[in-house]
């Protein structure tokens, strides 16, 4: 492993006190960079503080590194096993209307698939909000204090991938229970975030009146990876065959 001096010699900035190194491995999980500590993130990220602590300013830059390196850097090989649990979750539902949140550059749905109505994405990142709207697709700003340009109870499915590591506000949650049909649900993994903030965000999601069912991946994909199930009215028989998916994704490693 390089030492810290040496590695601050490889970094390179990506502003808002964000850094990111691809030309080491083995990089450790903290480091000190202008005399202050950063943590390690998706593996060659150094971030000021926690992920979920970070500024809206920051966690834009710290998407856009991570969507300039995805499909390049393998590490970004776990996001494709993870993405096509999503696509499974969405076979399992079967919605009509779909909304993901925070898709950045990468959405899931790049267009209307069998079955599904209408696809609306939501972003805080305007760049990208402009970037899928070159492709056609409907998406909408959707920061801390933002509301949802949808009708109440509009939507059968809502998810978020790499979304919930980060912070977000009890607006946000409280706007995704508003325009969320009784019979739907939002899912979201959550990953590296620590126990006091992920406590927090739990009541924060009951409080805005979600019951929740957490799945621990079981793979560790990621540190601390857990797959959370938010929504109005408990489906066993959906929860059962989404749990039976991350089994599965276990069982065929």
């Amino acid at each position: 492993m390089c030492n810290n001096k040496e590695i601050q010699s490889l970094l390179t900035s990506a502003g808002n006190n964000i850094f990111y190194c691809t030309k080491a491995l083995d990089l450790p999980e903290v480091l000190i960079v202008n005399g202050m500590r950063h943590f390690r993130f998706c593996d060659f990220i150094y971030l000021p503080d926690y992920p979920e602590n970070l500024s809206p300013d920051q966690v834009v830059t710290a998407n856009t590194i991570r969507s300039h390196f995805y499909g390049i850097l393998p590490q970004f090989n776990i996001n494709s096993l993870i993405r096509r649990n999503f696509e499974l979750f969405l076979s399992v539902w079967n919605p009509k209307r779909v909304l993901e949140i925070g898709p950045n550059t990468n959405p899931l749905l790049n267009s209307v698939c069998e079955g599904i109505k209408n696809i609306y994405m939501a972003d805080l990142d305007r760049d990208a909000l402009e970037n899928i709207k070159s492709l056609g697709l409907s998406c909408q700003y959707f920061g801390m204090d933002s509301k949802l340009n949808l009708e109440d109870r509009s939507i059968d499915f809502i998810f978020a991938i790499f979304v919930f590591h980060f912070n977000f506000s009890e607006n946000q949650i409280f706007e995704c229970n508003r325009v969320l049909s009784e019979n739907g649900v939002f899912i979201a993994n959550i990953y590296k975030r620590q126990s006091e903030s992920k406590n927090k965000l739990l009541e924060i999601v009951k409080r805005c009146g979600f019951s929740i069912t957490t799945i621990v991946d079981e793979l560790n994909l990621c540190k601390g990876h857990e797959y959370w199930f938010l929504y109005k009215n408990y489906d066993e028989n959906k929860i059962s065959k989404a749990r039976e998916i991350i089994i599965n994704q276990v069982n065929n490693q």
